[in-house]
Order: structure tokens, then C-alpha cells, then sequence
């Protein structure tokens, strides 16, 4: 009875689901012991549509099939289907199906879709048979199926909706304007006499393909059609939380990251094993080169000379063995740090030694001078009086001194006096006015003349004329400096 119950749960009525109308003679009856136990079995998937599990043949079949499982009944309605049990002569088998087959050299391979490689799909039934043959017209089945199907391919590009708005066909003349030049209605004279026949047909059928197409489903109309091609089914979505987003969400990181990784593994392998190809080859060429080398001084009697040795044998790093850190804590020095001490101790070439010796002798002998020979700067020449003018202490002071006198005021203040001053200028107080007439002449004086440079040019002395000529730029650049020239022999000529 649970089971009942949780199935056949009461809904909430809702005013959005339509609510089906039953009549007295269609409810069934609920007294009948039968129809509680059939109400309280559940049912069992038929795996056809729930909409068309109604039909009168379906259920026949249905409750056939179940008696014949329960009871061990013979079957005697079932579902119409084409009899497939018939089966073909063998030497018609044979002679239609060939076992072996070859493909020709002669095939044609081509592009060409299927629906154009077709041909005409267009089939003649009885009613055109019977119009031809009544009409008499000079015309084939062949030709007669290859008009009807240029009417129907121009209907169905030029008025692809004519089937919904049951608009009628326009006449011969206006359906002749849409017809292109290239198609063979323009070369047959009957062609006017077929489209009647053509249009005829066409609207007895609705305004329909004469030809049978596929059926798909019509949006506009709200009913359920089993001969519909490509139903549209409607698929409960799955309802996902917040948490089963972020776990897949992760995990697909994961799975990006780790793939990643081994993307980046396999690159930096694969640039390693390149790297050893090219040192391989770059050795062998080497060698190559030092044998020719050796080949060259064998043929041309050139002794050996050590430089050359030195660069043809290249001296190998001595591999350092590093002492046992495992008796007690010692100091750890870096491994890079000991093996550049180890190739700073490699034992150098006499030509090598020499070259450095006579390089440090050199860098002795020049500590006290300071090159100069690669200095753009050039300093101001100093004036040959500067260079020689020695001045004199003056025995005569050329200004008095200053006095002053002490004297004292009342309440015991003490006063300064200054004496010797000069006496203060009078007070003029139109000095600097000038008449009006004066003012009004104007005088143009121009001052890129000697006269008023040379007033401009007077206010700097001669040591900020120098700086502003050439300024040092670097310390070594200054000729103040103390510090020993380069010797004559050294110094580049000025041009």
C-alpha cells in the first residue's frame, strides 16, 4: 500500500498544466478488484512513446506479448511489419551480386555531392502516366519527369513557405520570370501546358511537394505526429550544485597543470637531446679539422709549435674529489667555487706566462703617469702673461683704515662712533626725470654691437670664460690635477 501511495502521489493543482476532461463511460471502474491490483502493480516500460502507448493495436500487441510470457499463449495479434522470411534464388542471387568485385581503371573520381550526382528524383505515378498519354504530346517519360522536377525545384527556391500561407501560384508568364536562362523549360513548347498540369497537382495536395519528403516537426502546430522525422525530445537538465562545480572545476585544473608539466618535460628533453646532437657533431668536426691541421704541417714540414699545441689539445678539468663530510661538521664550500679555484690552478703555457709577465711590468711601469692619448678633451690654453705674472706685496696700504671712538651716554650707555666715513649723497629728487620732448624721440640701439658685447662680456672673468669653454666631464679629465704627465714620446700631436 506504501508503494501505492508514493507513486500515485496527489499533485498541487496549478492553473499553467492543462487538466484533462473525462466523461463517465471513459473512467474505469474503480469497484472492480482487478483494477486495484492492476493500479497498484506498476507499469511495466514499453519503450515506445508515452503518447502513443494508447493506440488501439499497440496495447492489443502489448497485452498479447505479456499473456503469451505468463500464461505460455500462442500469439495471435502482433505489430504489421514487412514480411522479411522470403528469400531470393540462389542464381539470381548471384547474378544480381557478384562476389568478387574489381574496381575499373576507368573510375571517375569526383567531388560532386550525392544529391547532385543523383540525377532527376522526380517519379512518374498513374495520374501523370494517364495525362501524357490522354494529351498526346510529343514528349518522353524521361523529359516529362525532367520538367516536372525543374517546376519543382524553382516552387521550392522561389516560394520555400508556400505550403503554410496557401498562396496560390502565380500564372505561366510571371512563374516564366523567375525561371533561369539556363534551364530546359525555355526549350520545350509544352512546357506551358505541363506547368497547368504541374499546378493542378500542386494544389490538390495542399501546396505540397508532389514527391513525399522528409516530415519534421512544426513548431506552429502543437500536436504529436509518429511519421515526424527528428523529433525533438525534451531532456530534464541535470541539476548541479555550486560544490559539484568547483570539484570538477579542480579537477580539470589538475588535469591541465599535469599535462602541462609533461608537455614542459618532454620539450626540455627533447631541446636536451638536441643539445648533445649538436655538441657531437661540433666534436667530430673539430677533430676533423685538427687531423687536416696535422695532415697540412706533416706535408709542409712545419714544426710543431707549442701555441698551436696548446689550442689544438685542449687540456681537460681535473675532476676534484671532495673529502668526506660525513666524519663530523666541517665547513661546506660551494661546489662551483672549488672547481673555478681548481681551473685557476691549471697549469698554464710558457707563452701565456710571458705574455702576462711583461703585461704586469708594463702596468709598474706606467702606475705614476696617467694616459691620456685616447682623451678627446682639450684644456684652455692659459694666456703666457698669466704664466709668468708674479705679484708683489704692496708696502703702502691703498685704503685707510677704519677708526672708530668710544664714547658714553647717559644712564652709562656706551656709544660707537665711525670716523672717516665718506659723507652721505644729497637728496635728489628729480634727477631722473627728463623733459617731455626727450621723451617722445625714440633712439634703436642694437645690441649684438662690440660695444655693448663687450660690457655683456666684461661681467665674467677670465676663469668662468674657461669653464664655460670646455668643462671636464670626468675627474681624470681635469688639468688641475697633480699628477705626472705622459712623456713626450708618448703624447699624440695636436692637429
Amino acid at each position: 500500500m506504501t508503494n501505492m501511495v508514493s507513486r500515485f502521489r496527489v499533485k498541487k493543482l496549478s492553473p499553467k498544466h492543462p487538466l484533462p476532461i473525462y466523461k463517465e463511460s471513459q473512467l474505469p471502474d474503480l469497484i472492480d478488484p482487478a483494477n486495484i491490483i492492476q493500479r497498484a502493480v506498476p507499469q511495466v516500460e514499453t519503450g515506445v512513446e508515452k503518447e502513443e502507448e494508447e493506440e488501439h493495436d499497440l496495447q492489443a500487441a502489448i497485452s498479447a506479448a505479456q499473456a503469451a510470457v505468463t500464461t505460455g499463449a500462442k500469439v495471435e495479434t502482433y505489430i504489421p511489419t514487412p514480411d522479411a522470411s522470403n528469400r531470393i534464388d540462389n542464381k539470381l542471387y548471384t547474378q544480381l551480386y557478384k562476389k568478387k568485385y574489381k574496381e575499373p581503371s576507368t573510375l571517375i573520381r569526383f567531388s560532386s555531392t550525392v544529391e547532385e550526382s543523383t540525377g532527376c528524383p522526380y517519379v512518374m505515378d498513374e495520374e501523370d502516366d494517364q495525362f501524357l498519354k490522354s494529351t498526346a504530346m510529343a514528349l518522353s517519360e524521361d523529359d516529362f519527369e525532367k520538367l516536372m522536377w525543374e517546376f519543382e525545384s524553382i516552387a521550392t527556391h522561389q516560394f520555400p513557405h508556400l505550403h503554410v500561407d496557401q498562396s496560390p501560384i502565380p500564372e505561366f508568364e510571371d512563374f516564366l520570370m523567375l525561371v533561369p536562362e539556363s534551364s530546359i523549360i525555355h526549350k520545350w513548347t509544352v512546357a506551358s501546358q505541363l506547368f497547368e498540369h504541374w499546378r493542378g497537382r500542386r494544389s490538390r495536395r495542399a501546396m505540397k511537394c508532389i514527391i513525399p519528403t522528409l516530415a519534421y516537426e512544426d513548431i506552429s502546430k502543437h500536436e504529436i505526429d509518429p511519421y515526424v522525422c527528428f523529433r525533438r525530445r525534451e531532456t530534464k537538465p541535470v541539476r548541479k550544485t555550486r560544490r559539484s562545480d568547483q570539484q570538477s572545476l579542480e579537477r580539470l585544473r589538475k588535469l591541465r597543470s599535469e599535462m602541462e608539466t609533461a608537455r614542459n618535460l618532454l620539450e626540455m628533453v627533447l631541446r636536451r637531446e638536441k643539445l648533445r646532437k649538436e655538441g657531437l657533431l661540433m666534436e667530430h668536426t673539430v677533430f676533423e679539422k685538427t687531423c687536416r691541421i696535422r695532415d697540412q704541417q706533416r706535408a709542409l714540414g712545419i714544426k710543431e709549435d707549442e701555441e698551436l699545441t696548446q689550442m689544438l689539445l685542449s687540456k681537460k678539468k681535473r675532476k676534484i674529489t671532495l673529502p668526506d663530510s660525513s666524519a663530523g661538521t666541517t665547513i661546506k664550500i660551494p661546489l662551483h667555487r672549488l672547481k673555478r679555484d681548481a681551473f685557476d690552478k691549471l697549469e698554464k703555457s710558457p707563452l701565456q706566462l710571458q705574455i702576462e709577465s711583461e703585461l704586469a711590468k708594463r702596468r709598474e711601469r706606467d702606475a705614476d703617469y696617467e694616459d691620456i692619448t685616447e682623451n678627446p678633451y682639450q684644456p684652455f690654453p692659459r694666456s703666457i702673461p698669466n704664466m709668468f705674472f708674479q705679484p708683489l706685496p704692496s708696502t703702502s696700504s691703498p685704503s685707510p683704515k677704519l677708526r672708530f671712538r668710544r664714547r658714553m651716554g647717559r644712564g652709562g650707555r656706551m656709544f660707537i662712533d665711525r670716523t672717516g666715513h665718506l659723507p652721505p649723497s644729497p637728496h635728489t629728487k628729480f634727477a631722473f626725470d627728463g623733459d617731455s620732448e626727450l621723451d617722445e624721440s625714440e633712439e634703436e640701439f642694437d645690441m649684438m654691437d662690440d660695444r655693448f658685447l663687450h660690457r655683456q662680456v666684461e661681467a665674467l672673468d677670465e676663469n668662468d670664460l674657461r669653464s664655460l669653454l670646455t668643462v671636464p666631464f670626468f675627474p681624470n679629465m681635469d688639468p688641475t690635477r697633480k699628477k705626472k704627465p705622459l712623456p713626450a714620446d708618448v703624447l699624440l700631436p695636436c692637429p
